[in-house]
């Protein structure tokens, strides 16, 4: 089984200090050698989001790969929708906004989000995926992913983070191709907010009503997330889990031949994705730090801590300690599916050892 470190919220040291500890103690420092170019894989957050990965902790790493006599850097892709980090000039304002101007940024897949290296993976869904250049020219990566809600996916860690990530415009596309949302009139207002959002104009009004049309949506959810009134909803079918396969198909293309190092922030676990303009608090306490070469196990282990962990009492009613949170918030959606998927295709070990670091 693979081994999970966890370094507790209310830790009897420094969270950034107990990260580098982990680092030596798993033997993780002896992977980053003099001179080695290693990308830090992270999401930068949109403008006016703020439960995104928070600065200081890839500073904290960032600086200790500097030591260790690394050449780090962060990155990310460019997004499909209409938001801050479209194109790698307004995701480079956005992420020196966000607080990440400490370190070189190279925005992975190009100017524009078409820039990507074919690397092979004969999958159920693909033979070969489209990977952002600057990604897949590395060797060495440290994924660092903020654990959080995910409407269509369930939740987003480090599969996530490397799947819709790591892919380019056209993959992140064909990815969403077929999770086509649906508008439940009874909830419309007609505010117009969804049109405003959505990347292909699939959206218009009929009267008071928003309409979506399914032969121009493309499937990337963002009306969902933006809808103040829950009035778009994803059906959850057979290609649902399509994405999540092929997400992971592409995570999987991301990281082949690379020696990877997973770093899951427990804190501020959102219900939905960073990639919207508002943050709707935690859905429970703040867990912790997750640090793993596994990332199946060490998304397995942030999935089954959030379950273990009282709900936020905005979000749930009741006693909701070891129930799947994020079902209950995304409804009829079976996050496990890119865990059980990911595990098939020889990604890593839903089964773990979880090794707690310090006293809490």
């Amino acid at each position: 089984m693979s081994c999970v470190y966890f370094i507790p919220y209310n830790s009897d040291k420094s969270l950034l200090k107990r990260i580098v500890e982990v680092f030596k103690r798993a033997h993780f420092d002896k992977i980053f050698q003099k001179d080695d170019i290693v990308a830090i894989k992270l999401h930068m957050g949109e403008l006016d989001n703020t439960a995104f990965v928070r600065p200081i902790y890839v500073r904290k790493v960032y600086d200790f790969l500097r030591e260790l006599g690394a050449k780090p850097f962060l990155t990310d892709t460019t997004t499909l929708y209409r938001g801050s980090r479209g194109t790698a000039v307004d995701y480079l304002y956005t992420a020196m906004w966000n607080g990440f101007d400490f370190a070189p940024i190279i925005i992975a897949d190009g100017l524009g989000g078409a820039s990507g290296l074919e690397i092979e993976v004969n999958g159920r869904h693909y033979k070969k995926v489209k990977i952002a250049e600057a990604i897949a020219n590395v060797e060495k990566m440290v994924v660092i992913s903020h654990f959080k809600g995910h409407e269509v996916t369930g939740f987003g860690g480090a599969i996530k983070n490397l799947g819709m990530g790591c892919s380019i415009k056209e993959g992140k596309l064909s990815m969403h191709s077929n999770a086509i949302p649906v508008i439940k009139e009874k909830y419309c207002t007609g505010c117009r907010k969804c049109l405003l959002v959505c990347p292909v104009d699939a959206i218009h009004m009929d009267g008071k009503l928003a309409v979506i049309d399914e032969d121009k949506c493309i499937g990337c959810g963002e009306c969902i997330g933006f809808c103040p009134f829950n009035a778009i909803k994803v059906l959850w079918n057979a290609s649902f889990t399509s994405l999540m396969e092929k997400m992971v198909e592409h995570a999987i293309a991301s990281v082949k031949g690379k020696q990877v190092v997973y770093i899951n922030l427990l804190m501020d676990i959102s219900p939905e994705c960073d990639c919207y303009p508002k943050s709707r608090g935690a859905i429970v306490p703040d867990i912790g730090i997750l640090i793993s070469d596994d990332p199946v196990s060490i998304d397995q282990a942030s999935f089954d801590l959030v379950r273990e962990s009282p709900g936020d009492y905005r979000f749930f009613e009741g006693d909701v300690r070891n129930k799947d949170k994020f079902a209950l918030i995304h409804t009829g959606i079976r996050p496990e599916i890119q865990l059980e998927y990911a595990e098939k295709l020889g990604m890593g070990e839903r089964k773990y050892v979880l090794k707690k670091v310090g006293r809490d």
